[in-house]
């Protein structure tokens, strides 16, 4: 009986052994992908977005045999949208579930911080939806390991400042902002002040959630603008209050505003920055929107898009590689021109910001329109 064992476990042995070298000669079988989103929490709405965004790309990239034989597997960790949950969770990525790249996270405080962790790590990571330039480049520093395919905030101050002083004639404002994430805001004033007047700039709490002290001393100057530099979350919230004691401005914003929730009746003639719209009649933006409300019975929105585009990227990057470690996915991705995705044809310049078009979307009768495109 002894000999009988000893004789399976050497035929057990040989058959892993073999398993073992044809696994090193072909390569890893799976291609594990992580991201870091705030699926609970304040920008879950958003968070759960990007993720299914996400696997959407990731589905098709399976369904044609993943990228060089690999099938992608996807690891998931929720940052809660707090800055030293996304470093943790990007810390497991690497070091447990050995990811090969990793997308997220949402807002600019938690990208920041893990951008700047991961570039200590050399792994590269793809982020959505954060426009703050330090995303990418901190104290005159490039992360060299970190890219992003959405507009920066100096990119969309600029394009609202356009539409402000030039498009709308509009010449004072009222700037107010979460005080974590002040980019947008600091941009808008910048850019607005070299020919209007901004008249009130303040910021606020992430935890506030009466604004009426604040939105009562904007009521008394009476801007032409009020630029709200946060998500639609909060901007809901803020708009109608803003309404509801008797302010008329014309409300502007960012990127961070698109979503099917967005009050549509208190930000009504309202405009903002965006980077994809449903009625954008590319094949490539149409057949996205077909596939996505075929799988989540949902339309998509910005940060969907973006994801999907984040994703479709990394893989298209990852698949130009004869060897796929992290260090060549980084300078893959340095070299990326002309992807055509579904937020526009882009290029990433030297500090990995995309270059693309600017989108303006207006709410007109309650419902999102089209305004202008800024090339």
């Amino acid at each position: 009986m002894s000999k009988w064992i000893s004789f399976g476990l050497f035929i057990l042995l040989i058959i892993v052994g073999i398993f073992y070298l044809t696994s090193q000669k072909q390569g890893i079988v799976e291609l594990r992908i992580g991201t870091v989103l705030p699926l609970s929490g304040d920008l879950s709405g958003l968070g759960l977005s990007a993720k299914e965004g996400i696997e959407l790309a990731t589905e098709e990239w399976n369904s044609k045999g993943g990228i060089q034989g690999q099938r992608i597997v996807l690891v998931h960790k929720d940052d809660m949208n707090n800055s030293k949950e996304t470093v943790k969770q990007i810390g497991n990525l690497i070091d447990e579930n050995k990811v090969a790249a990793i997308i997220g996270s949402i807002s600019s405080e938690t990208s920041i911080v893990g951008g700047k962790y991961a570039n200590t790590r050399k792994v590269p990571l793809i982020n959505p939806t954060s426009g703050d330039p330090r995303v990418t480049v901190e104290d005159g520093i490039r992360k060299e390991f970190v890219f992003r395919v959405c507009l920066t905030d100096e990119i969309q101050a600029k394009a609202l400042t356009e539409v402000a002083l030039q498009k709308l004639n509009l010449k004072t404002s009222a700037i107010i902002f979460d005080r974590r994430n002040p980019g947008l805001a600091e941009h808008f004033k910048s850019t607005f002040e070299k020919k209007g007047r901004t008249l009130f700039y303040k910021a606020y709490s992430s935890y506030d959630t009466d604004f009426s002290a604040l939105l009562n001393d904007i009521k008394d100057i009476n801007p032409d603008v009020l630029f709200i530099a946060d998500f639609y979350t909060r901007v809901n919230i803020i708009a109608a209050q803003a309404r509801e004691i008797g302010i008329n401005s014309v409300m502007l914003g960012g990127v961070g505003w698109d979503s099917h929730f967005l009050n549509f009746i208190a930000i009504n003639n309202g405009y903002y920055t965006a980077q994809f719209y449903k009625d954008d009649p590319r094949r490539e933006v149409q057949e996205f929107i077909s596939k996505y409300k075929e799988k989540f019975n949902n339309t998509p929105d910005t940060t969907a898009a973006l994801a999907y585009d984040a994703a479709n990227l990394l893989y298209t990057a990852i698949g130009s590689l004869q060897k796929i470690d992290r260090t060549e996915i980084q300078i893959a991705l340095n070299r990326i021109r002309n992807f055509n995705g579904v937020t526009g044809t882009m290029a990433m310049d030297s500090e990995g910001n995309p270059k693309k078009d600017v989108f303006i979307l207006r709410i007109k009768d309650w419902k999102i329109d089209h305004f202008y495109t800024i090339k």
